[in-house]
């Protein structure tokens, strides 16, 4: 009996995947809440899987494509979760695929560092292990090229070189090999070997039946989700290329007939077939054991599904965004919907926000009787300046007019002061150094400064004496 520490243990491992009518992402939230379930196929893509793997041991994956080995790789590497049963692992897990990973717009160095960064490596650890990594991948030169114009062959040499450097415990290989060359198959062999002897744990997924039968210690044959056979490769490899030569002499028609009837059994598998399995498989067990496990697998859940404290608080958001998106659509308060939800609906719903309407209306009329008044103030001022204008115009024309008489033919200096009702002296006194002894037609002499009422009798005055003068001399010409 192997005394091994156990590194990988799986238990009544299963995986479904759930097959939607259409790639939309309505379909994919509806099964995100779990309220697709009328629509949504179930795809077991495992069933019932369970097997040990322990120290020091390489282990082979094998079966047709489709058989589930990529998913199985993927749940142990952790990249997915199983949706019933247990998976052990014991140990640091690193996983290589032809070609994953890698960035093919980065160089080959480019890629060890970036690789190297996602599994722990410090930049000191990938500096030291840089020059080993490349020459172990036989890259040479390529390794300062873009990824994108290596072949499938040079990026699955650089990827498990990556990861033999990186020396984790559990090494898992989906196809990683199965396009390299043999000078480096018989290398990564070499290397395999010495990780084995050091006690590592090495799980194998490959095609290639001479590499599984020179590497493996043990071998998994999946078939459409299930375990067909698991065993030494000398026992579980004949089995396998027998049937995959019983399925190549089948006629075309039989092998997709074959195909479907597979598929459709791994769409009509269940929980409670996987219990039936579980107990036929260990009549040996206690009720009270069956009665666990039984309860374990009810009890499971999908792990992409939302849990129900999960789904009680996605619809609880959604139901707050809708209740506040109503509010902004009504006429009440998030506080008057909360405390009276019936007159909210019925009376408040859709109704624009009165007070909101007449506190903007109020601040539009402010604003508008201040742009108003500031601009009949300003109209006012413009008035008031040309009013000021023209009163200092009509003042000055007005007071050039009063204050200053054009000598006309006949007058003397007792006839003007007569006429304007001044007397001789008050006229010399604003006429300081003119002799008016003489004086002649046209001569401009200032009078003294009027009152408003004598202005207007002194006009009218000067008009008539004017009038009176025209027709005298009318009369005189005449």
């Amino acid at each position: 009996m192997n005394t091994n520490k156990v590194k990988i243990k799986a238990e009544y491992l299963t995986k479904k995947f759930e097959l939607l009518p259409a790639k939309s992402s309505k379909n994919k939230a509806k099964s995100l809440i779990g309220s697709n379930s009328k629509n949504e196929k179930d795809f077991w893509a495992l069933r019932n899987i369970s097997f040990e793997i322990r120290d020091g041991e390489c282990v082979g994956v094998i079966g047709l494509n489709g058989a589930g080995k990529s998913t199985l790789s993927n749940i142990i590497s952790g990249q997915i979760a199983q949706t019933t049963g247990r998976v052990e692992i014991n140990g640091d897990v690193s996983i290589i695929a032809a070609s994953a990973g890698m960035q093919n717009n980065l160089s080959g160095r480019e890629n060890i560092r970036l690789k190297a960064l996602m599994v722990g490596m410090t930049n000191k650890e990938i500096k030291s292990k840089m020059d080993d990594i490349i020459e172990f991948s036989e890259l040479g030169p390529f390794i300062d090229q873009p990824v994108k114009t290596y072949s499938s062959g040079m990026k699955a040499k650089l990827g498990f070189s990556i990861m033999v450097h990186q020396n984790p415990d559990i090494m898992i290989i989906d196809e990683g090999l199965s396009v390299g060359d043999k000078t480096f198959v018989d290398k990564s062999q070499k290397k395999m070997f010495e990780f084995r002897d050091e006690g590592k744990t090495i799980l194998l997924v490959s095609h290639d039946m001479r590499t599984i039968k020179e590497w493996c210690d043990r071998v998994i044959w999946l078939n459409y989700g299930e375990v067909k056979a698991y065993g030494r490769p000398e026992e579980v490899i004949p089995e396998y290329e027998k049937f995959v030569q019983w399925f190549k002499k089948l006629p075309k028609k039989e092998q997709e007939k074959f195909k479907t009837d597979q598929r459709q059994a791994q769409l009509d598998y269940s929980v409670e077939e996987l219990k039936a399995e579980i107990v036929s498989q260990n009549p040996s067990k206690s009720r009270r054991v069956q009665r666990e496990v039984a309860e374990e697998l009810k009890n499971k859940k999908d792990n992409h599904k939302l849990s129900l404290t999960s789904k009680v608080i996605v619809w609880l958001c959604l139901l707050a965004f809708i209740w506040i998106t109503l509010v902004s659509l009504s006429n009440a308060t998030l506080a008057e919907s909360l405390r009276h939800p019936k007159t909210f609906f019925t009376e408040r719903l859709f109704k624009s926000d009165t007070r909101n309407m007449t506190s903007t209306t109020k601040k539009e009329a402010v604003v508008k009787t201040s742009s108003s008044s500031k601009k009949k103030a300003s109209q006012a001022k413009k008035t008031t300046r040309v009013s000021s204008d023209q009163k200092n115009t009509s003042s000055s024309s007005s007071t050039s007019n009063q204050n200053t008489y054009i000598v006309q033919a006949g007058d003397s200096l007792s006839i003007i002061a007569e006429n304007h009702g001044y007397s001789v002296e008050e006229i010399q006194q604003v006429n300081p150094g003119v002799d008016f002894s003489v004086i002649h037609p046209g001569q401009e002499i200032n009078l003294p400064e009027p009152t408003t009422s004598a202005n207007s009798t002194t006009e009218q005055s000067d008009g008539a004496i004017n009038n009176e003068r025209c027709d005298s001399l009318h009369q005189r010409t005449n």
